[in-house]
């Protein structure tokens, strides 16, 4: 049975087509978003509370969710950081490289969705 997507999993794979046809800014933003909303689904499944959406509610459930995760998150964090703020400046071979830990911070949301 397939499981459905969850909605970091759409801008993952958004993410991804739009990287093979080149649009490196677009595919960048649709990273940030697949982590952004990887952390919305960790933070629920961890009962920790975000009150909007801005970067320092985000921030600190990043914080929290490395208590739980491990510090690995944090540096997932930090390369979607990344891919919004540095967008203009990266190229294909550099996102592919740092894609890795979008994918990481997606898979740990939907292995907490699964549970």
């Amino acid at each position: 049975m397939l499981k459905p997507k969850t909605s970091a999993d759409v801008y993952l794979e958004e993410a991804g087509d739009l990287l093979e046809k080149g649009d490196v800014v677009q595919a960048c933003e649709k990273y940030y978003k697949a982590a952004e909303e990887a952390i919305i689904i960790l933070s629920y499944g961890y009962k920790i509370e975000i009150k909007n959406r801005d970067p320092v509610s985000l921030e600190n459930a990043v914080y929290l969710l490395s208590k739980f995760l491990g510090e690995e998150i944090v540096k997932y964090w930090a390369t979607a950081i990344m891919f919004l703020t540095a967008r203009e400046y990266m190229d294909k071979e550099l996102v592919e490289e740092y894609m890795k830990d979008v994918k990481n911070i997606v898979y740990l949301a939907d292995k907490r969705n699964d549970s």
